[in-house]
């Protein structure tokens, strides 16, 4: 099977030019959820940060304690709100990966289908997958090597072959080691992607994120074949076998 990334790509933007309606929906209330959040909560710390130097009247001491505590806030409401971009993100996948095998379109309708039928395996899933994720950070990056990196597919993994999270997790494990080299180089391609696709002003992330969603799903089709059947990786562990 060809697994040729650049392949993928042309087959990916020939995807997108057939079915661009759904994926520009989603990407649209994608990109003004992102940015509601965050100005919001940069005004909302603004305006904290104000009052709070206001009311202390020039009392340094406790400027400091209150400004520790307005970063704190900001901090704090950034972290939950992760969990619902988080969910969005995975049910944008999941739907896209249904849309490539042909079985329904993707827009908003398909995603929050798959966040209901999925929000606590999505939950579960975040979880291990950020603090993965924070670990190889601390690991200045190279330890994303073994623990991010291995894990990209285990989401995906678990919607195709019905598995629970820590049986994808696992089957996600034995596939990246299995083929490293064949990970590595879709891996790759998505980080070029990224930052070609950035650079473009405005709309890059209107471009970014479809163009992402369905690489990764035809990536994840040609590395895994559908229902284990016609990929290059092999999954040999009991846990990876389909239910």
């Amino acid at each position: 099977m060809n697994d040729d990334p650049l392949k993928i790509v042309g087959e990916t933007f020939e995807h997108l030019r057939l079915k661009p309606v759904g994926h520009a929906k989603v990407a649209i209330l994608q990109f003004v959820s992102i940015q509601f959040i965050v100005w919001t909560t940069v005004c909302l710390g603004m305006f904290a940060a104000i009052g709070a130097l206001v009311a202390t009247d020039g009392n340094e001491g406790a400027q400091a304690v209150v400004m520790l505590g307005v970063w704190g806030g900001i901090f704090g409401l950034m972290f939950l709100l992760l969990p619902p971009l988080m969910l969005f993100l995975y049910g944008y996948q999941a739907a896209t990966l249904a849309e490539v095998d042909g079985i329904e379109d993707v827009g908003p309708g398909a995603v929050f289908r798959q966040i209901r039928l999925m929000a606590m395996a999505m939950l579960g899933m975040m979880v291990i997958q950020c603090g993965l994720g924070m670990v190889g950070l601390m690991m200045c990056y190279i330890g994303a090597i073994f623990t991010a990196l291995p894990l990209r597919y285990a989401f995906l993994l678990k919607v195709d072959r019905h598995l629970s999270v820590m049986d994808a997790i696992a089957a996600a494990w034995e596939g990246f080691w299995a083929k490293p080299g064949a990970h590595f180089a879709s891996f790759g391609t998505v980080f070029v992607l990224s930052m070609i696709l950035s650079y473009i002003p405005l709309i890059g992330p209107l471009i970014a994120w479809p163009v992402l969603a369905v690489f990764e799903a035809k990536s994840f089709r040609k590395l895994y074949g559908k229902n284990g059947e016609g990929g290059i990786v092999s999954l040999a562990a009991s846990g990876a076998s389909l239910n």
